[in-house]
């Protein structure tokens, strides 16, 4: 009876502290889409208002601290951080703490384990296999460096056949993420089931000098394969340093000996391989073991590949993987393999962190930023988190021995462009650059001296050497105060990695909608589509049961195309425009308007015009650079950060952002979006998402004039040079039609099916048999290439939108950086507007197809969720 006594007192304590807390701070919706999300995401089934969610979280975080009046004081610290939301928590701390949920983590970073010994063999990949399905079920993002498995090719003596290789294995990984994350497809009748999941995001990575990195660099650029992935390529600081020297060099036979690269792997035939292969050929090759050289490449050419890649395609990313270990407090005992999906979290096999955020927004104070009101709540931050590592369950043992060994947590920021908006400050100014310093360093210091007090309070985390701790290289940049130099010396650390930038997807939108991690705003209004999850009362009656197979017009909705799906769109009494379509079921468009911007019109001093109100599309590249070069020195882990660039940005000056980024010292790890690169939607507030209501098709036979302004355009493709010559419209604003010779002698070349799908696109769009047959006719006789461009004119001429045709030729496989058909679609790719949607991209949370490149992560415009976030 006394201990039921005991547990019905606490409970009764407990609501009265949430009375009491509740009634002094209360958290408000400024926006009706971060309602949204927050009871779609993040609500428990207990959680009436925003406020009971945040008391939820910070009390079972604070639940423990070792005796009842330390849980009471740190419930109330962590409430008053979390309301107003000065600090957001991982998207996996709010969505599972307090909520009885024990399946689930609270954890968002992981990277699998090894196995012990024979970690290529099937029975390791298989373990590697359960590891990752294991982590995407608890809803934790997960990482892997496939270097470890041998290449294609490589001799299996067991069975006496070849390997398919490191990317034919991803696949296999790839299908399982497929199956785990997709859930039941249907609405669940239990009211306890949360209104979305989190469908763990995936990062692949492989080191440049395995053997396999070529097929690697372009594996995603065949539609459909490896969706689920993020990829990067590691470019160690000896394949780097090799590439700047020869960029340097003048003797061309120097160049020609110094630009060689060697793809090796170990000799699968040697008797250590089994016991001492772990996937690092450094350490292989440092005890002398044997390699065998697949293949010797060009150095400078295969960083072209590398570059050339992302540049078209947004992918893969480069990490310098050997400045994160360089720079990492542990790395006296870990050596960092890979990254979590966005790349914030540089992590050893089996390593795990948890996240959160201070929202720089609630901390300008008119001038400047209040740095004392920040370090209070840094301070708070490093212990929430700090707790979360003794709440938290892993989904492996694992990763539970790092969660209590290492104590990892990534204090991180959003809002930072909102902020600056916030006060009239111009992203990338020298104005920005002095308050970045001022904010990160105070966040830095902060953050370190806390865990080295906790340490004092609760002991070191448990894999801490003090004395080479304190020497580290990133400690030692801090310059800490001598009194807290000699406490670490003598007593140690609670964390061992401390700092971290996030790209804050849904938690930015939570907080009522302000810039994601340290990006820019992406635009002061926009338009999203995001998921309704009750159906609205005034709509029942007209909307058709798609959950039960229903799929037919009404008297309000009618089947429209948006991009190359048909769905049902219709549009209520009061203006709001609701769509079905059968991934994602119902939903509407809601107006988002930036924090900093609703801040500035409630008091009157918004002006779109002025100079410091710049947004993504027309920041100046060095301005992306400047930030990531400059926020990456006070990171000990590392950051989410996209560099957007124009569609016509010369490929020479891109090369540049990755060579500066690596030549900068700090820096672990770059992406990049080049405009236009891949077809995209974000709908500006006085733009609706281009769809197929955009396209005017003109059904009469269209004839070239006699007379139209041209342009000639050389290209390179598949060892030749093309020439073609570009009719465009009266405006000049888009191609009319496509003319293509070459002085070589062998014409043809292989278009992989390209002109059925073409064709069948023009009969989609109901353009009439007679000039399809015609067209067909005509270009019976001609080569492959005349064939594809003069097919593509038939769109053209008859209104097809570029990017519809783009998308079509996405869909054929085999079209790799270097052909015919690649360079006629990137070539048709620069006339498709910027913002427009990421094609073969769905969202892993709620299987929209609307995702968006923004804020460090491909970022879904339909339920706000980043896919690595």
């Amino acid at each position: 009876m006394s201990v039921d006594l005991d547990k019905q007192q606490g409970i009764s304590l407990s609501k009265k502290l949430r009375s009491n807390l509740q009634l002094k701070q209360k958290t408000t919706f400024q926006d009706t889409f971060s309602e949204e999300v927050w009871e779609a995401t993040y609500k428990d089934h207990n959680d009436e208002t925003i406020d009971d969610t945040l008391f939820r979280v910070a009390s079972a975080v604070a639940s423990v601290e070792k005796n009842e009046d330390l849980q009471q004081e740190w419930t109330k610290k962590f409430y008053d951080l979390l309301s107003e939301f000065k600090g957001t928590a991982g998207g996996r701390i709010y969505s599972n703490a307090g909520t009885g949920w024990n399946g689930t983590t609270l954890m968002n970073c992981y990277v699998g384990p090894r196995v012990d010994r024979d970690v290529d063999s099937l029975d390791g990949i298989l373990t590697h296999l359960r590891a990752q399905a294991h982590t995407l079920k608890s809803e934790g993002g997960w990482g892997e460096n496939f270097s470890y498995i041998r290449p294609r090719g490589a001799f299996i003596n067991g069975i006496g056949v070849e390997t398919p290789g490191s990317i034919k294995y991803m696949e296999l990984f790839d299908k399982s993420s497929e199956i785990i994350t997709s859930g039941s497809g249907t609405q669940s009748t239990d009211k306890r089931a949360k209104g979305k999941i989190r469908k763990g995001a995936m990062m692949g990575v492989l080191d440049v000098w395995h053997p396999d990195v070529i097929e690697f660099i372009t594996a995603k650029q065949s539609p459909g394969r490896l969706t689920k992935f993020n990829v990067s390529v590691n470019c160690t600081d000896e394949f780097m340093d090799k590439v700047l020297r020869v960029m340097e060099m003048k003797d061309e036979d120097v160049i020609e000996e110094l630009d060689k690269w060697d793809l090796r792997f170990p000799d699968t035939t040697y008797e250590r391989y089994e016991e001492e292969w772990t996937g690092s050929i450094r350490e292989w090759e440092e005890k002398g073991y044997p390699i065998k050289v697949y293949k010797t490449v060009s150095a400078t050419w295969l960083w072209d590949l590398i570059m050339e890649s992302t540049y078209n395609r947004a992918e893969p990313g480069v990490l310098f993987l050997d400045r994160a270990n360089h720079f990492g407090p542990l790395n006296y005992k870990e050596t960092i393999a890979a990254t979590n999906p966005c790349g914030e979290q540089t992590l050893a096999p089996g390593g795990v962190c948890n996240l959160g955020s201070l929202n720089l927004t609630q901390f300008t104070n008119g001038v400047g930023f209040n740095l004392d009101k920040l370090r209070k709540y840094v301070a708070y931050m490093v212990r929430f988190l700090d707790n979360v590592n003794d709440l938290s369950n892993a989904p492996l043992a694992q990763y539970q021995h790092s969660m209590t060994t290492k104590r990892r947590v990534g204090v991180g920021i959003l809002g930072w462009g909102s902020a600056l908006f916030m006060l009239n400050v111009r992203f990338g100014s020298e104005r920005a650059s002095e308050l970045r310093e001022e904010v990160m360093s105070t966040i830095a210091r902060t953050a370190y001296i806390t865990s080295i007090d906790l340490a004092e309070e609760k002991g070191m985390f448990s894999l801490c050497d003090p004395k080479k701790h304190v020497e580290g290289v990133f400690v030692k940049s801090l310059n800490l105060p001598q009194k807290y130099l000699n406490k670490l010396r003598d007593i140690g650390i609670r964390n061992s990695s401390l700092l971290s930038i996030q790209p804050t997807g849904n938690t930015s939108i939570l907080a009522n909608v302000v810039s994601g991690g340290l990006e820019p705003i992406f635009m002061p209004e926009y338009v999203r589509t995001v998921i309704v999850g009750r159906m609205p009362e005034h709509i029942a009656d007209v909307t058709p049961k798609w959950y039960e197979g229903e799929w037919h017009e009404t008297d309000m909705f009618k089947f429209v195309k948006e991009g190359d799906e048909e769905i049902l769109h219709g549009v209520d009494s009061e203006g709001v425009v609701y769509k079905i379509d059968q991934n994602r079921g119902l939903t509407k468009e809601v107006l988002c308007e930036d924090y900093g911007v609703r801040h500035l019109k409630s008091v009157g001093k918004w002006n779109p015009d002025a100079d410091w109100a710049v947004t993504t599309d027309n920041l100046d590249v060095q301005a992306h650079v400047q930030d990531l070069t400059g926020f990456a020195r006070w990171v000990d882990s590392a950051m989410s950060k996209t560099v957007n660039v124009p569609n016509d940005y010369p490929f020479e000056q891109f090369k540049d952002i990755y060579l500066d980024a690596y030549k900068a010292g700090h820096v672990k790890g770059v992406t990049t979006y080049r405009a236009g690169t891949m077809a995209a939607v974000l709908a500006a507030k006085d733009e609706k998402l281009a769809d197929q209501s955009d396209e005017e098709l003109i059904l009469d036979d269209v004839k070239l004039p006699s007379s139209s302004p041209a342009m000639m355009k050389t290209i390179k493709a598949e060892g030749k040079k093309w020439y073609l010559t570009v009719i465009l419209n009266e405006q000049q604003t888009r191609p009319f039609a496509l003319f293509v010779h070459t002085n070589s002698r062998e014409k043809n070349v292989t278009t992989h099916g390209a002109v059925d799908r073409v064709i069948a696109l023009a009969r989609t769009k109901g353009i009439p048999k007679k000039h399809i047959e015609d067209t067909l006719e005509k270009i019976s006789a001609d080569s492959n290439s005349a064939k594809m461009t003069r097919a593509i004119s038939l769109l053209l001429r008859h209104g097809v939108l570029i990017r519809n045709i783009v998308s079509t030729l996405d869909k054929v496989e085999d079209v790799f950086v270097g052909t015919f058909l690649f360079q006629i679609k990137k070539f048709l790719g620069s006339y498709i507007k910027d913002g427009e949607r990421v094609e073969d991209e769905k969202c892993l949370e709620c299987g929209s197809e609307i995702v968006v490149f923004s804020e460090g992560c491909k970022k879904c415009q339909n339920c706000g969720s980043s896919k690595c976030g």
